[in-house]
Order: C-alpha cells, then sequence, then structure tokens
C-alpha cells in the first residue's frame, strides 16, 4: 500500500506531522527571524527536506550499505543550508 512506506513501516502522515518535524519548523522559523534564514524561506519545505535527508540517510546506509552515505547526506545538507541562507 502506498500509505506505509514498506522500508519503514509508517504512514505518510506520520512523515509530514509529528515532533521532529515540529521542532525543524521552529527552529527554521528562529533561523529566520534572526536573519540567518530567508524571510521568503517556506519553514514547513526546509522541515520535509530535512527528514527526507535522514529517511535517505538511513535507507542508504542501513538497508543498501552505501559506505558514502553519511558522506552525501552532509553534502545535500550543507547544499540545504547554503540555499536557506540569507
Amino acid at each position: 500500500s502506498f500509505s506505509k512506506p514498506m522500508s519503514y513501516g509508517i504512514s505518510v502522515e506520520e512523515v509530514r506531522a509529528g515532533p521532529a518535524g515540529e521542532l525543524i519548523v521552529t527552529v527554521a522559523g528562529t533561523a529566520v527571524s534572526e536573519g540567518d534564514f530567508r524571510a521568503d524561506l517556506d519553514t514547513e519545505q526546509f522541515a520535509f527536506q530535512v527528514q527526507a535527508l535522514m529517511y535517505g540517510f538511513h535507507h542508504a546506509s542501513r538497508l543498501m550499505r552505501d559506505p558514502k552515505a553519511l558522506e552525501r547526506t552532509r553534502v545535500a545538507f550543507d547544499q540545504l543550508l547554503a540555499a536557506s541562507a540569507a
């Protein structure tokens, strides 16, 4: 079923919401208000992308055993931060 990603056993709704996502939105909002992130940053999209990186890292490192998973995740996160910067 599309509502239960097989590799994680969680629903689509759980990916979109929850304490981790809410915390990332809050922290990103603080970075916007303090001038570290762009004023027009979509903080919910930012949180989605951070969570996607976390799930991607988990998939690549544990399921695919990619020895470069951490390095690739760090590069992607650095690119996200650079794109979000004020």
